[in-house]
């Protein structure tokens, strides 16, 4: 099997004009007595929580035209990483899988006062004299996949497998995997 890596040459090519992008989430619907009426698309977009679930949607993406993005640390694919990536099989749904993301929390705290020798400082009446420390931890998110196990399913059950992948950045994301 293929993997990242072996060399493989992946030809990409535009495909506007030859595609319309239709990014309209109303449509009108013609009942049967001849009245229109405004309907809105349904939108099911869902958070992929095991890599497991993921070879399970890469089953629904095999022969078929996905829509396919990378998020990243930033724009520069020799020192940036991917932190998720979404794929879509149509305009109305999709699933997003994370695999880097970081949390960010914010702990205040309070602790003694203390003089430029490192003694306690006390108020007049004799009470500790406190401050409020802001501290600001980051961490992995407990959301994350593994990154190694989701890039190999995106890249050969998924992205290999399509039918035609269809990406806006398509050089930049390439460049990233």
């Amino acid at each position: 099997m293929a993997k990242l890596g072996d060399g493989l040459k992946v030809k990409y090519e535009p495909i506007w004009p030859q595609a319309p992008l239709d990014m309209k989430f109303h449509y009108y619907e013609e009942l049967e007595d001849g009245t229109k009426v405004l309907r809105m698309h349904e939108e099911n977009f869902k958070l992929v929580s095991s890599v497991e679930e993921l070879k399970e949607f890469a089953k629904h993406c095999e022969g078929k035209v996905i829509g396919f993005d990378t998020e990243t640390t930033g724009l520069s694919y020799n020192i940036d990483k991917i932190v998720g990536f979404s794929i879509s099989l149509d305009a109305y749904s999709g699933v997003y899988v994370p695999i880097r993301h970081k949390e960010q929390l914010f702990v205040e705290k309070e602790e003694q006062k203390v003089d430029k020798e490192g003694n306690l400082m006390f108020t007049k009446a004799g009470k500790p004299l406190t401050k409020v420390v802001k501290e600001t931890i980051i961490k992995d998110s407990p959301a994350n996949l593994d990154p190694k196990q989701s890039l190999d399913v995106l890249y050969n059950d998924i992205l290999l497998k399509a039918k035609r992948v269809l990406a806006h950045n398509a050089e930049f994301d390439l460049n990233m995997l």
